[in-house]
């Protein structure tokens, strides 16, 4: 009896592979990675942290090592959009529960809280590049109500 060989799929990671599957298969160890972190805006402020504002690039040095840095760039900045617009669809007492679970962290963390997060605005950090002035709007206005209800004053 002869077995029949199955093709092997090639190694999307392979320069000759599909640049979509490849892309695909690292979009999926990013959300695995992510997975772990237990809030939406905790993936945020992670997310964030990888873009640097003076190359207009994330930085991830695994994502350099999987795939190189142009399309780990590209990989992470559709994710963030993606975790954005998941923020953006929460009703404003999910966003408030997630949003005072973080602070809290910080003060655990003896990192300032609401009143830094009013006074100095690194919130603004966590909203992608790319995203579109109302999002950017609805964002801050959010975070701005939610942080003055906090505070325990209106914003």
């Amino acid at each position: 009896m002869v077995l029949e060989q199955k093709p092997v799929s090639p190694d999307p990671y392979e320069a000759d592979a599909d640049p979509e599957s490849g892309k695909e298969r690292l979009k999926q160890e990013v959300w695995a990675f992510l997975a772990p972190i237990p809030t939406t805006l905790r993936r945020l402020v992670y997310l964030s942290s990888l873009y640097d504002e003076n190359t207009g690039q994330y930085h991830g040095s695994r994502l350099r090592e999987l795939r190189g840095e142009v399309e780990g760039d590209a990989v992470l900045r559709e994710i963030h959009e993606d975790v954005f617009r998941t923020w953006l669809s929460f009703s404003l007492e999910d966003q408030h529960e997630e949003l005072k679970e973080h602070l809290e962290l910080l003060r655990r963390k003896n990192a300032p809280g609401v009143e830094v997060w009013l006074t100095l605005a690194p919130y603004e950090r966590l909203v992608p590049a790319q995203a579109d002035a109302a999002s950017r709007e609805l964002f801050r206005s959010d975070l701005e109500f939610l942080l003055g209800m906090l505070k325990g004053r209106p914003a």
